[in-house]
C-alpha cells in the first residue's frame, strides 16, 4: 500500500495491482514477464539466487518506516501479551533466538507503540486497500 501511496501522491501514478501471494512470487512474476514490475522489500530481494536478483532492477525506493508489528487482539489479557512481549524480547536477545527469528527473516525485534505507525497513518493508507470482488 505505500508504494501505491506514494506513487499516486508523489507522481501521480496510477497503478493496477495483481496480488501474487508472496514477495518472491512477485520476483518471478516480473522475471517470467507476467508483469512489467512488481514491489517488494529490500531482504526478500536480498534473499533471492543471484542470478535471479542481477535480472532485477529496483526501479523506485520507498521512504523508511517502522517495520511489521505483532499484534494482539484487545480481547487477549494484558499480563498474557506482557509475558508474550518479554518471551520475543528475550529470543531477540539471545544468539538461538537470532538464528530463528532471522529465518522469517526479522534481523531485529524490540518494542513498539502506536507513535511509531502514526507517520503510516498520517499517508492515508486505507485510500489503497482493494474491495474484495
Amino acid at each position: 500500500l505505500q508504494m501505491r501511496q506514494e506513487l499516486h501522491d508523489r507522481f501521480g501514478v496510477t497503478t493496477h495491482p495483481k496480488y501474487v501471494q508472496s514477495h518472491d512470487r512477485v520476483y518471478l512474476s516480473v522475471l517470467l514477464g507476467e508483469t512489467l514490475a512488481g514491489g517488494g522489500v529490500q531482504d526478500t530481494l536480498e534473499a533471492q539466487k543471484p542470478i535471479y536478483r542481477n535480472a532485477l532492477r529496483a526501479i523506485y525506493t520507498t521512504a523508511k518506516v517502522a517495520p511489521h508489528p505483532l499484534a494482539a487482539l484487545p480481547g487477549v489479557p494484558a499480563e498474557v501479551r506482557q509475558e508474550v512481549q518479554r518471551a520475543l524480547l528475550r529470543m531477540g536477545n539471545a544468539q538461538d533466538g537470532k538464528k530463528l527469528l532471522a529465518r522469517i527473516p526479522m534481523r531485529q525485534i524490540g518494542p513498539a507503540t502506536l507513535e511509531d505507525y502514526e507517520p503510516l497513518r498520517l499517508k492515508g493508507l486505507e485510500r489503497f486497500v482493494l474491495s474484495p470482488d
